[in-house]
C-alpha cells in the first residue's frame, strides 16, 4: 500500500564505549511532511520498544545493522538502518516501507505484503488484543504454504507479544516456542525465557537461556542472558550464584552503554542482598539506583523510588521513606505530559499520586502521627475519587477512619466508616463485573488460538493435497514410458495419503483431548465464582448485622479459603492433604455462619494411605456445600454433617451424610431461581466427573441417597482410584 502521510526523522545520535558491536543511543522527533510534530507513532528497536511523546519525541537504543521500526496508525510505517559508529545523522538511511517496495517491485515480485498486518497489529495490540490477533490470523492465512520461515516466525513472535503483554503467559508460551521451531532468534529465545520465568518454570528457563550458549551474542544478548541466570538462581536460593551472575551482567551493562539495564540490575541486586539480611549493601545499591533516577526524572525513575521507599517502609526508617515519596510525588507532577511513554509493559499501580499519599501517611501512623497522615489521606482520597480508583480509595477511607478514632473524633469517624462501606459496596459490584469480562476475554482470546491452530491444521492438509496432486500429475504423464514407474508412483502417492490421513487422525485426538481439558477449565472456573459469591453472601449478613469481629474472623478464614482455592484453581487435581484442609477450613467458615443449625464431624479411617491419592479440585466441597445450604439450613432442630475418609481396595472413599430435610423437600421450598442454580451447579459437577473419566479412565463415581424412608437425610458418596492423574 502506498503511504499517505510522509513520516521525516530528525535523528540526534550518541555513542557509548563498547565492545566491537557498539550501542548506539538514537533520539530525535517524528514530524510529517509539513513539519508538525506527530504523537503516538510506535517505535519498535531491537531492545526496547517506546511511543512518541507530544513533542513527537522518542528516544531507544540500537546496534548498527540492526533495523528501527516507525509505525503509525492506519499502517503508515518508515524503517531507520542504523549506521556504524563515526558516521555523520545526514549518513542515516530511512528506508522505503515494505509496502511501497512492493508497490514499486509489483511486475517482478508476486508474494504479497504482510507487513501492514502486523504493523496494525502490533500498534493496537495493547488496548485491543483481540483485533491484533483478527490481524495476525489474517496474515497466516493468506500466507498460506508460500510463506516464508522468517515471516512465519515474525507472526508467532508477534502473538507470543499480545499474549504475554495480557499476561496469558501458557499462550506466550507456546507462540514463542513455535516461532523457535522455524528458525533459531536470540532476541526470542530472550522473550521464551522471560515467560518461563513469569510462570515460575526455573528449570525451563534455564534449559532455554544455556542453549543460546556464548558464540555470537551480541551485548544486550549477553547480559539478559546472564540477567536471566541471575533470577534463576536467585529463585533457587543460591544467593552467591545469583550475585556473580548479576555483577557480571552489571559490569557489561555499564561498559556496552545499556543505562536502563544497569537501572533493572542495581535494582535486582538491592532485592538480594535483602533477602540475605544484609542492609548495607541493599542500601548501597538502592542508593546507586536513586542517584541514577534523580539525574534524569521518568516513570522508570519515580518506580525506582518507590522500591526503595518500600525498602525503607520494611526496616521502618520511615524519615526516609516519606522524604522518597514525597520526591516521587513532585517528579509524578513535573513528568506529565512530555516524557517519552514505554510501551512494553503497562504502567504499575503504584505510579499514582493518590497511591503515593496513602503510603506517606501509613509512614506517619506508624510513628504514631496520626494528625500529620489526615491530610495525605484526604488527598489520597480526594484524588483517587477524582481517579475512580477504588481500591486506593477503600484503603484510605478505612485508614482515615481508623485514625479519627483513635484520636477520639468519633463523628468523623463514623463518617468515614459509612464512605468506607458505600465504596466497598461499589468495588464488589465492579470486581464481579470485572471477573466476568476477564472470563470472556480468555474464551475469546482462547477460540482465536483455536482459529490459528486450525488454520495451520488446514494449511499442512491443503500443503498434503496439492503434494498428491502433483505426485498424481507425475504419474500420468510417465504412464506411457514405463508400467513399472507407474506402479511406484502409486505405492508412493498411497503412502503419502495414509501418512497425511494418520496426522489429521492424530490431530483430531489431541485435538478432542484439547477440548476436554478447556470444557474442564471452563466447568471449574464457573464453580469458582459461584462459591466466592456464596462466601461474599456471608461477609455481607454479618456486616448488615454489624457484627465487625465476626465479619473480621470471618475475612480471615475466607482470605485463608481463598488463597488454597486459588493456589489450585488451574490444577485437575491436587493432593488429598491439601484438599481436607480446604474442606475443613471451608465447614469452619459454614459453622461460623449457621452455628445453631448444625455441628460437624471429619472422620478419617485409621491407616488411610493420605499421600497417597490425589483428587480433583473443588469435586467434593459442591456436595458439602449442597448438605449445608439446602439440607442442614432449612432443618428446624440441630443437625448433624459427617465427613468420612476411608480406604476400599485400591480406592478413595468419600462419604458425606446430613441429617436434613432430605432432598425432595429442599426443592419444595427452592424458588425458581433458586432450582435453576442449583440444578446449573449440580450439572457442571457431573459434567466435569464425565470430562474427567474420559480424561483418566472412570476413575471417579458418585452416589447419591435418601437416609431415611421420609426423604430426609442425604448421603453422597465418591469413589476415587488410587493412582497418577497425569
Amino acid at each position: 500500500m502506498m503511504l499517505k502521510t510522509c513520516i521525516s526523522l530528525v535523528l540526534f545520535l550518541n555513542f557509548f564505549f563498547g565492545v566491537a558491536q557498539e550501542v548506539q543511543h538514537i533520539s530525535g522527533r517524528v514530524t510529517d511532511a509539513s513539519g508538525k510534530t506527530l504523537e503516538q507513532v510506535l517505535v519498535v528497536g531491537p531492545f526496547e520498544t517506546v511511543f512518541t511523546n507530544a513533542n513527537g519525541a522518542y528516544d531507544i537504543l540500537g546496534f548498527p545493522g540492526e533495523e528501527i521500526r516507525f509505525i503509525k496508525s492506519g499502517r503508515q510505517s518508515r524503517n531507520l538502518t542504523v549506521k556504524a559508529k563515526g558516521q555523520t545523522v545526514g549518513d542515516m538511511v530511512i528506508s522505503p516501507s515494505r509496502a511501497r517496495l512492493n508497490e514499486a517491485k509489483k511486475s517482478k515480485v508476486a508474494r504479497p505484503d504482510y507487513s501492514g498486518y502486523f504493523d496494525e497489529a502490533q500498534y493496537i495490540y495493547r488496548q485491543q488484543a483481540g483485533d491484533a490477533i483478527d490481524q495476525i490470523t489474517q496474515a497466516l492465512s493468506l500466507m498460506g504454504s508460500r510463506g516464508s520461515k522468517n515471516e512465519r516466525a515474525r507472526a508467532y513472535v508477534l502473538l507470543g507479544d499480545v499474549y504475554a503483554f495480557h499476561n496469558q503467559f501458557e499462550l506466550a508460551q507456546t507462540n514463542y516456542k513455535e516461532a523457535l521451531s522455524l528458525g533459531r532468534d536470540n532476541y526470542s529465545i530472550i522473550k521464551l525465557a522471560q515467560i518461563q520465568l513469569e510462570l515460575n518454570r526455573l528449570g525451563e528457563a534455564r534449559k532455554t537461556l544455556l542453549a543460546m550458549g556464548d558464540k555470537g551474542l551480541n551485548p544486550y544478548h549477553q547480559i539478559k542472558k546472564e540477567q536471566g541466570l541471575a533470577q534463576i538462581a536467585f529463585g533457587l536460593g543460591d544467593f552467591d550464584r545469583a550475585k556473580k551472575a548479576y555483577e557480571s551482567a552489571r559490569s557489561q551493562a555499564v561498559e556496552s552503554g545499556f543505562p536502563s539495564l544497569v537501572l533493572d540490575i542495581d535494582s535486582q541486586l538491592a532485592e538480594l542482598f535483602e533477602a540475605q539480611n544484609n542492609f548495607g549493601k541493599a542500601q548501597a545499591s538502592f542508593n546507586n539506583v536513586l542517584e541514577v533516577s534523580r539525574a534524569q526524572p521518568s516513570k522508570r525513575g519515580v518506580l525506582e523510588k518507590e522500591k526503595a521507599a518500600d525498602f525503607y517502609s520494611r526496616n521502618q526508617l520511615y524519615d526516609q521513606e516519606i522524604k522518597l515519596r514525597q520526591e516521587s510525588l513532585e517528579d509524578l507532577m513535573d513528568l506529565e505530559p512530555d516524557e517519552v511513554e514505554a510501551a512494553n509493559t503497562p504502567s504499575p499501580d503504584t505510579l499514582t499520586g493518590q497511591r503515593i499519599n496513602f503510603k506517606i501517611a501509613n509512614a506517619y501512623i506508624a510513628q504514631d502521627k496520626p494528625e500529620e497522615a489526615v491530610g495525605f489521606l484526604e488527598e489520597s482520597i480526594k484524588t483517587a475519587d477524582a481517579a475512580d480508583d477504588l481500591e486506593t480509595q477503600k484503603d484510605a477511607v478505612k485508614a482515615l477512619s481508623e485514625v479519627y478514632r483513635e484520636t477520639g473524633d468519633y463523628d468523623k469517624a463514623l463518617v468515614a466508616y459509612q464512605q468506607y462501606v458505600s465504596v466497598m459496596d461499589t468495588l464488589y459490584a465492579r470486581k464481579e463485573a470485572e471477573i466476568e469480562q476477564a472470563a470472556r476475554f480468555n474464551r475469546e482470546i482462547a477460540t482465536k488460538q483455536g482459529r490459528i491452530t486450525g488454520l495451520e491444521q488446514e494449511q499442512a492438509l491443503v500443503k498434503s493435497q496439492y503434494d498428491l496432486s502433483t505426485t498424481r500429475e507425475q504419474l500420468a504423464m510417465e504412464t506411457n514410458k514405463r508400467q513399472l514407474w507407474l506402479i511406484y508412483a502409486l505405492l508412493l502417492g498411497t503412502l503419502i495419503m495414509a501418512v497425511a490421513l494418520l496426522l489429521v487422525y492424530r490431530a483430531n485426538l489431541k485435538q478432542k483431548q484439547a477440548n476436554r481439558v478447556l470444557a474442564l477449565k471452563s466447568l471449574r472456573s464457573q464453580m469458582n465464582p459461584h462459591f466466592i459469591f456464596n462466601a461474599l453472601n456471608s461477609v455481607n449478613t454479618f456486616i448488615a448485622q454489624n457484627d465487625e469481629r465476626a465479619a473480621n474472623r470471618y475475612l480471615t478464614g475466607f482470605s485463608t479459603l481463598m488463597r488454597s482455592v486459588l493456589e489450585n484453581s488451574d490444577k485437575d487435581f491436587v493432593p488429598l492433604a491439601k484438599e481436607l484442609e480446604t474442606l475443613k477450613t471451608y465447614v469452619l467458615l459454614e459453622h461460623q455462619r449457621f452455628k445453631d443449625k448444625f455441628d460437624y464431624q471429619f472422620e478419617i479411617a485409621e491407616g488411610l494411605a493420605v499421600g497417597a491419592y490425589a483428587v480433583p479440585t473443588m469435586l467434593i466441597q459442591p456436595y458439602i456445600e449442597n448438605a449445608v445450604w439446602h439440607g442442614l439450613r432449612y432443618k428446624e432442630d440441630f443437625g448433624h454433617l459427617n465427613i468420612d475418609f476411608s480406604e476400599v481396595s485400591d480406592h478413595l472413599m468419600v462419604s458425606i451424610t446430613d441429617d436434613g430435610i432430605g432432598r425432595e423437600r429442599s426443592k419444595a421450598l427452592k424458588t425458581k431461581h433458586q432450582k435453576k442454580q442449583a440444578s446449573k451447579g449440580m450439572g457442571n459437577i457431573a459434567d466435569r466427573v464425565v470430562i474427567l473419566n474420559k480424561m483418566y479412565g472412570n476413575r471417579v463415581s458418585v452416589r447419591i441417597e435418601d437416609l431415611n424412608p421420609d426423604g430426609s437425610g442425604t448421603r453422597v458418596e465418591l469413589k476415587i482410584k488410587k493412582g497418577k492423574w497425569d
